[in-house]
């Protein structure tokens, strides 16, 4: 048979462009169901390691934000008896805000040199900074939150658990 003076093309062909589609989408969908996986670590509620508030991590668009969820009820209102707010934030207008609800952490995105270690930002109402931030899943089931100011030169960092995994006292708790 002959090739009737057909030259081979180095042009794909339908056929292998269907295959790379395939192939790149099929790729697409284990780095996302691995990112999925990796941020099932982080998500859900935790309890900070001074056992006064909880902190929900969610997914926000294309991140992972957090809000304070609880806070124990000896340290959730004021003297005059009423829910606590952001009276720290630097901006005025913001201070009557609820701390219950507040989003503080912001933007929490996988690591570029560990896709384990979640990085972004997030705000302490204890003193109204914002400091950059770091989640980092321990083998143990916790989580390790690291707060930094200065590129990483000054840090601080706490242990928090799962509610369910730590004793609370059911009449010492609100929401």
């Amino acid at each position: 048979m002959s090739d009737r003076g057909f030259k081979r093309s180095n042009r794909p062909t339908v056929g292998r462009l269907i295959g790379l589609c395939a192939m790149t989408g099929l790729q697409m969908i284990i780095w996302c169901h691995g990112a999925a996986a990796d941020a099932a670590k982080v998500l859900g509620e935790w309890l900070t390691e001074d056992k006064v508030s909880h902190i929900e991590l969610t997914e926000c668009e294309d991140a992972i934000c957090g809000h304070i969820s609880w806070i124990r009820e000896a340290d959730a209102t004021n003297e005059a008896g009423e829910p606590v707010t952001d009276v720290n934030n630097p901006d005025a207008a913001l201070r009557t805000r609820p701390l219950v609800g507040l989003r503080i952490f912001h933007d929490l995105k996988p690591s570029a040199d560990n896709e384990d270690v979640w990085e972004g930002q997030v705000y302490n109402p204890e003193n109204g900074e914002i400091y950059t931030a770091s989640l980092i899943p321990q083998r143990d089931g916790k989580l390790r939150v690291k707060g930094c100011i200065l590129d990483g030169w000054v840090c601080k960092s706490e242990i928090w658990t799962r509610p369910d995994a730590v004793e609370t006292d059911a009449d010492e708790n609100t929401r």
